[in-house]
């Protein structure tokens, strides 16, 4: 639910825990107010997405200075994400 008491259209990520969610219902919230707040909770799921799928591959050579980047191409390494992913954040910048 968002603060406005409506459905979010994300509420299908509640499963997968409540950071996804609360990071998409900002985002969707935030989106005709302030489209750069949107923009950074989108990269901040993008951001958990890609940890969630490190951890769930066994990546153990993940650490806290690893960079978005760096974990992406990891994960494109090992065929868990698809390069087209990989080149959608190479030209993102927040």
């Amino acid at each position: 639910m968002t603060t406005s008491g409506h459905t979010s259209s994300f509420a299908f990520l509640a499963p997968y825990g409540p950071l996804y969610l609360q990071l998409a219902t900002v985002a969707e919230s935030a989106l005709a107010l302030d489209p750069s707040l949107t923009l950074l909770k989108l990269r901040q799921l993008a951001e958990a997405f890609a940890q969630r799928a490190a951890s769930s591959a066994g990546l153990t050579e993940v650490g806290r200075d690893t960079n978005q980047h760096d974990l992406l191409r990891m994960l494109e390494q090992r065929g868990i994400v698809t390069e087209h992913i990989a080149e959608v954040d190479r030209k993102s910048v927040v």
